[in-house]
């Protein structure tokens, strides 16, 4: 199975149930949203279950490099190296190792 890549915004939705005593109580449940361009170019489904490996995206991840290559070209050498990875890793499955 090969892993995708996508890059998603942790978001906060506040929602409310009764408990035992049937106060009404705030719980803020955390959620990801991942675009649904995205979604659908990497078959996501909604109800169905999918193991992700979560790390903060930095400001390169964001960039949308197939419409422009000539950002790619002026970008610094390790920032180059990360998005080489990263599109190495979406072809052949990520692996994932501890450091």
């Amino acid at each position: 199975m090969h892993a995708k890549i996508a890059v998603g915004k942790v978001l906060v939705h506040h929602v409310y149930r009764k408990d035992k005593n049937g106060n009404r109580v705030a719980y803020n449940d955390l959620y990801i949203r991942i675009g649904m361009e995205r979604m659908k170019e990497i078959g996501l489904k909604p109800d169905e279950y999918y193991v992700m490996a979560i790390a903060p995206a930095q400001w390169y991840d964001l960039l949308d490099l197939k419409k422009d290559d000539y950002v790619y070209r002026h970008l610094p050498e390790d920032v180059r190296k990360h998005i080489d990875w990263m599109k190495k890793a979406e072809e052949e499955g990520v692996e994932i190792a501890e450091g």
